[in-house]
């Protein structure tokens, strides 16, 4: 007898809040079975407007693939989950050099990058009813490919502290939508 568990494919898309409250993003899973689900996202890391104009700060966006496995589902695609994940972003990091021009403005420098990380992910997942669902996860990873482009380089961003390039660390709260 065909069993037709695995036939039941599960879609959710979800809204998180990311890195405290400081990156939104957008996901979209698709259960390929009651234990596995693939998920693709995509966000954007933004500066808050308050923040201190001279501190470096980072504005980019990020697109992702992770494969998710649930051990102990209860229906399907939720509770306990651990994941493998890859995420390319492409973004700026803006600093501020302590230098000064003939209008005596100090000098911010803008150094694009481009990065790709592989992780980690543990979290859970609870559905509300039928539809809703809500959740966390953490994930770590880290980044095998970081490219700088003028007026900065991978050496100079370390030198000043500005980018920790090596680690790649989230921590998101989401709500999500199963059809």
């Amino acid at each position: 007898m065909l069993n037709l568990h695995f036939a039941q494919a599960q879609h959710e898309v979800r809204i998180t809040a990311v890195s405290m409250v400081n990156e939104l993003n957008a996901e979209y899973e698709y259960g390929l079975n009651r234990y596995l689900g693939i998920n693709a996202f995509g966000g954007y890391v933004f500066a808050w407007p308050f923040r201190d104009p001279l501190d470096p700060y980072k504005k980019y966006g990020y697109i992702g693939t992770e494969l998710r496995f649930y051990p102990n589902p209860k229906t399907a695609i939720d509770r306990f989950f651990l994941g493998i994940y890859s995420r390319y972003l492409q973004g700026d990091l803006y600093t501020t050099i302590y230098s000064y021009d003939e209008n005596q403005n100090l000098i911010q420098e803008v150094w694009r990058f481009k990065k790709m990380a592989f992780g980690i992910t543990i979290g859970s997942k609870w559905m509300i009813g039928e539809h809703f669902n809500l959740g966390y996860y953490g994930s770590a990873g880290r980044y095998f490919n970081v490219n700088y482009k003028e007026p900065g380089n991978l050496e100079e961003a370390e030198g000043f502290g500005l980018d920790q390039n090596l680690y790649d660390f989230r921590l998101g709260f989401f709500v999500g939508y199963r059809f």
